[in-house]
């Protein structure tokens, strides 16, 4: 399954993968619609709140093409996994 990658580099992935969790944010745009996303992001276990909503803010602009709709915003981070 693994032949050809380095004993190092395999354990880094398996200690990586451990480390990181995920975050489950809702973020909410308001325009004359509301348009609300949920996003899901890597985090660290000792990412603060506002780390993790930048991310999702982040994401969410790549996903939606490089913009995002103007208005007031407003997250909320719904779950977070460690």
């Amino acid at each position: 399954m693994f032949k050809g990658i380095s004993i190092n580099i395999l354990i880094f992935i398996l200690q990586y993968d451990k480390i990181m969790g995920k975050a489950i944010v809702k973020l909410y745009i308001a325009t004359y619609a509301g348009e609300e996303y949920v996003v899901e992001v890597p985090c660290e276990k000792d990412d603060e709140d506002e780390i993790i909503i930048a991310k999702a803010w982040k994401k969410l602009k790549e996903e939606e093409g490089g913009s995002l709709l103007y208005g007031h915003r407003s997250a909320e981070i719904i779950k977070r996994l460690d």
